[in-house]
């Protein structure tokens, strides 16, 4: 009796283990695929990434939806319209854009509202008749863009606001080679490049960048040169002082006299000859008699 009782005692818990795992249920995961929330918030506005020529811009704008405005910024805690249209085309086409929508304007093709392909930039010109905002195309008039009020959205080109404000497409690659599409980003960044270093005090925090050692060689050989050519100015000025000092002190010298021209005498008249001849005459006899 005492031998059972130990053999139940030893081998109660591994039945009670057996008992458990026969009954105990397989946990049902109820998860629904990203892919599958994706489509029904693309087919409400009636798009599909399925039929896209890049379904990995649609990947990209539905991760994206949602961030919040910010100006100038370029992550998920806050990003603007020229940022996001940025972070699309480095993700989507591997393909780096810099600066703001004016920026962006000036590295791609035209491209006319009816001839519009998924992917291509939107200009709007919103603010003072001037690009001031850019999107991206998804296609049957929709477009991605972030929203000063709403953020990253999908709005449609026949909204009033924007079908008021839409300027024109614009297309990276359509009629330039890649040489010449690398050329115009480069001329890009280097404008950037410029209006950062015409404004060194905002990037310095209001303290002038400290001068190169040719600056300051060059600056140093200027003043050099101007004090030397100052010192030369000054010896020049002494030297026409005391010139102008002699003169005014020498004694002036005495006049020539002026001589006046002999007067001539009018030639004798042959009529005067003649009767200073006979008075002559007359004496004589006179003397005679």
């Amino acid at each position: 009796m005492k031998l059972r009782l130990v053999f139940l005692f030893l081998t109660f818990p591994f039945l009670l283990s057996a008992q458990t795992k026969k009954h105990k249920k397989k946990p049902v995961h109820h998860t629904i695929a990203p892919k599958t929330a994706m489509q029904e918030f693309y087919s409400s506005r009636k798009l599909s990434p399925d039929s896209a020529a890049t379904p990995y811009l649609y990947y990209q704008v539905y991760d994206w939806i949602g961030t919040g405005y910010k100006y100038s910024g370029e992550t998920r805690k806050g990003i603007d319209c020229s940022g996001f249209v940025s972070e699309m085309y480095k993700k989507v086409y591997c393909i780096p854009l810099s600066g703001g929508s004016r920026d962006i304007w000036t590295v791609v093709s035209p491209v006319e509202k009816n001839e519009l392909k998924e992917g291509d930039i939107l200009f709007f010109k919103i603010k003072k008749g001037q690009i001031s905002h850019v999107g991206i195309y998804l296609g049957n008039n929709k477009f991605a863009h972030a929203s000063v009020h709403s953020g990253v959205i999908v709005s449609d080109l026949d909204e009033e606001y924007y079908k008021r404000s839409f300027f024109k497409g614009g297309r990276m690659g359509a009629g330039k080679s890649n040489a010449e599409k690398a050329k115009a980003i480069a001329g890009n960044e280097k404008a950037i490049e410029k209006k950062i270093a015409a404004n060194p005090q905002k990037k310095t925090g209001g303290s002038a960048a400290a001068k190169t050692t040719d600056d300051k060689l060059a600056v140093k050989k200027s003043a050099n040169k101007k004090a030397a050519d100052n010192q030369q100015k000054k010896t020049t000025g002494t030297t026409a002082g005391a010139k102008s000092t002699e003169k005014s002190t020498a004694a002036p010298k005495p006049a020539a006299p002026v001589q006046k021209p002999a007067a001539k005498k009018p030639a004798a008249k042959p009529a005067d000859n003649k009767v200073k001849l006979e008075n002559t005459g007359a004496k004589k006899a006179d003397t005679k008699k």
